[in-house]
């Protein structure tokens, strides 16, 4: 389902979203085609597709259908202009305007404190976001604790997403934990339990994580659709995580094998 929008589009490689693109225009968009996440964001066209798109894992992730679109505008779709973005300085627009953003973050950020810091690192480890820098997040300081490796289990409290991964403790807390904003952002509730195990809480084993080999991955049975078919359907529109994912663990010293 990965595409281009129009056939004289400008293809953005490997990001895993669908662009509309005219080089010739100066500004550009990224927004949920789909309609499920309420974020439009608007910016100078190089920022937005060099900087933004391949690293705001927020409206990424969080995004059924991304799409970059130099053609339209977000006011035109109907978001309402709510603040400049902080941690990338482009002009954020919402569905709902100031007080649909009020009830998004309400609900979210409470379960979510280290987005601040995903986006932060995202942020500086991509040269394209230099070209323009933004206002700065006051970085996410506190050192993840190092636990002994007992097992650690890491799962969604809510439900939202069914899948529980288990593995040693250090692991699972100095790289699981900074680097999977995949189960960070899908999760409503991410949630990690020390000493505890997936199948305790009626999660069933699948397989092992191909990122993460220390973790092993279970699925609630419950759930009428597999693993295989939830993440298969999840990342037919977000196949640049891939990337992102193996690229932050590579560079996480918590994610050191022996």
């Amino acid at each position: 389902r990965i595409g281009i929008i129009a056939a004289s589009a400008a293809t953005v490689v490997g990001s895993g979203a669908r662009t509309n693109v005219d080089e010739s225009t100066s500004t550009a968009i990224l927004y949920d085609r789909a309609g499920v996440h309420p974020q439009c964001s608007e910016g100078p066209l190089d920022y937005i597709q060099d900087c933004v798109l391949p690293s705001d894992y927020f409206s990424y992730v969080l995004s059924v259908d991304p799409v970059l679109d130099s053609a339209m505008t977000c006011e035109g779709l109907g978001y309402e202009f709510v603040r400049i973005d902080p941690p990338f300085g482009f002009k954020m627009y919402w569905k709902g305007g100031a007080q649909g953003l009020s009830n998004f973050s309400h609900n979210f950020f409470p379960g979510h404190p280290r987005t601040a810091e995903f986006l932060n690192a995202s942020r500086d480890t991509n040269p394209a976001c230099a070209h323009r820098p933004p206002p700065i997040v006051k970085r996410h300081t506190d050192a993840a604790p190092t636990l002994a490796d007992d097992t650690l289990t890491y799962f969604d409290a809510s439900g939202t997403l069914p899948q529980c991964g288990e593995g040693p403790a250090s692991y699972m807390t100095n790289c699981v934990q900074v680097v999977d904003m995949v189960a960070y952002f899908l999760s409503r509730t991410p949630t990690m339990i020390p000493g505890s195990h997936c199948a305790d809480k009626g999660f069933k084993f699948v397989s092992t994580d191909n990122i993460f080999p220390p973790v092993r991955l279970f699925w609630n049975p419950n759930v009428t659709e597999s693993m295989a078919s939830y993440f298969g359907a999840y990342f037919s529109n977000h196949t640049a995580a891939f990337g992102y994912l193996n690229a932050t663990r590579d560079a996480t010293t918590g994610c050191k094998l022996p």
